[in-house]
C-alpha cells in the first residue's frame, strides 16, 4: 500500500503544481494588456468609377450654378463625395459662363462646394488666375483661396496670398501680402472713361 499511496501523493502534487502554474500564468496574462491587431487603414473604394463625364448641378432659380467635365469620378456612397480627375470646371450664372477653371484634382460634397486641387488655372470676367487651391462655395455663389494666387489682366498683374471673389457682383478681394505690378504705357494708351 505505501507504494500506492506514494504514487496518490506524486499525483496530487502534480496536479496541484500544474494547476498553481496555470492560475499564475493567467494572473500574469491579465495584467499584460492585448497586443492590438495591426491596424492597416484602407482607402474607401468607389462605388462608381466613370470616364469622359459631365455633371451638372444648377440652383433651383437657374440663377447659379457649375458645370464639370472630368476625365475620371469617382462616387463614394458613405461620404457622399465625388472626386474628379483633370477637371475642366465652368462657373455659371444666369445661364452664361462667367468663370471657367482646369484643376488636376477636383472633390465635390454633398452640399455641392468644389474643391479644386492645384495647380489651378483658369479665368474669371478679363482675369486670367493661376494658383494652388481653390473653394466655389454653391450656397454663396463665391471662389476663394488660401494659398497664393497670381491674377492677371492686360493692364496689371496681382499677387495676393488670400483671395476672395463674389461672383454675383463681379467683386474681388485681396487680403494678406498683396503686390501689384502695371506698365503706365498700357494705362495711357486706354480711351479715358470721362462721365458726361
Amino acid at each position: 500500500m505505501p507504494n500506492l499511496q506514494n504514487k496518490l501523493y506524486a499525483l496530487i502534487i502534480g496536479l496541484v503544481i500544474l494547476t498553481s502554474t496555470f492560475v499564475i500564468f493567467r494572473f500574469l496574462r491579465k495584467d499584460k494588456k492585448p497586443t492590438p491587431p495591426l491596424s492597416i487603414e484602407k482607402e474607401e473604394k468607389a462605388e462608381v468609377i466613370a470616364h469622359n463625364i459631365t455633371l451638372k448641378e444648377l440652383s433651383p432659380n437657374k440663377v447659379k450654378g457649375w458645370e464639370i467635365t472630368s476625365k475620371t469620378a469617382k462616387f463614394f456612397k458613405h461620404k457622399k463625395d465625388i472626386e474628379c480627375n483633370d477637371v475642366n470646371c465652368k462657373l455659371i450664372m444666369k445661364n452664361n459662363k462667367i468663370a471657367y477653371l482646369h484643376s488636376e484634382k477636383t472633390k465635390i460634397n454633398k452640399s455641392k462646394d468644389i474643391f479644386l486641387e492645384g495647380p489651378v488655372s483658369g479665368n474669371f470676367d478679363e482675369f486670367q488666375l493661376s494658383g494652388k487651391n481653390f473653394e466655389y462655395s454653391f450656397k454663396n455663389h463665391t471662389l476663394s483661396t488660401s494659398s497664393p494666387l497670381i491674377l492677371k489682366h492686360p493692364l496689371l498683374k496681382i499677387f495676393s496670398n488670400k483671395t476672395f471673389i463674389e461672383l454675383k457682383k463681379k467683386k474681388i478681394s485681396f487680403f494678406e501680402e498683396i503686390k501689384s505690378e502695371f506698365n503706365i504705357d498700357e494705362l495711357q494708351q486706354q480711351p479715358s472713361r470721362s462721365s458726361a
